[in-house]
């Protein structure tokens, strides 16, 4: 792909949230701490989300028509859990699919996990952060950039206090999870505006938007996102 050729990706949200009717999970600490639902009918869905397609600085619905030939990349399932104070994901559509029967191709369970990171250095000696599934740590490496924490990603996740890497890293990694942090830093009703105008080139790098923000922070929300098989160039937002 070319500098000059402009990047575009298509993606849905479903928000969905915990269904009351269902008794909810519990870790076995010494201090219990809720738990995302394992099965499917633990989740009421609020809406299922059309097809947008993103280009630079514009977003609009998928015509209908053009829907039967999307082919989705990935998925996630994305939850801001308040008892944890993080965010816990799994790699595709926990309303379609029971948690708590999900395995790899290795008979690994796929089962809810935090936000978790790869580090890695890039050719101008930048730590890259790169957010996805069952990584090897569940926490920045190097400072942060104020221009996405905590609005895109909580204090939560800052590094602790000797850094590994030295000045401040990138945020990088599976556009689905980049897509649904976006969402969850506003309301649903500035979520696309926010998509729109805070992804850009030459990659799709993060803006604050300074819009309202949900207190997603403060109760349990839910959200999938599916993204489409764009050249895996653009699944790699740098942030």
């Amino acid at each position: 792909m070319s500098q000059s050729q402009s990047l575009s990706f298509v993606y849905s949200i479903k928000l969905i949230t915990p269904n009351d009717a269902v008794p909810p999970r519990f870790s076995n600490s010494p201090n219990p701490l809720w738990l995302p639902p394992n099965q499917m009918n633990g989740f009421t869905v609020l809406d299922r989300g059309d097809w947008f397609q993103w280009s630079p600085g514009r977003v609009q619905r998928v015509p209908p028509n053009e829907i039967p030939t999307i082919r989705p990349f990935s998925t996630v399932s994305l939850i801001w859990c308040p008892d944890w104070q993080a965010f816990f994901q799994v790699p595709y559509d926990c309303t379609e699919k029971n948690v708590a029967e999900v395995y790899s191709d290795d008979g690994i369970p796929l089962e809810w996990k935090g936000l978790s990171f790869h580090h890695k250095i890039n050719t101008n000696g930048h730590c890259i952060s790169m957010l996805g599934y069952k990584y090897e740590k569940n926490e920045l490496a190097a400072r942060s950039s104020e221009t996405w924490m905590p609005q895109l990603l909580p204090q939560r996740y800052q590094c602790p206090g000797n850094p590994e890497y030295p000045g401040s890293c990138h945020l990088a990694g599976e556009l689905s999870i980049l897509v649904g942090l976006a969402a969850f830093s506003t309301t649903p009703e500035w979520m696309h505006w926010v998509i729109m105008n805070c992804f850009h080139n030459p990659n799709p790098a993060w803006r604050p938007h300074g819009k309202p923000e949900r207190p997603s922070k403060s109760y349990t929300q839910t959200i999938c996102i599916h993204d489409t098989d764009t050249p895996k160039k653009t699944n790699d937002a740098d942030l």
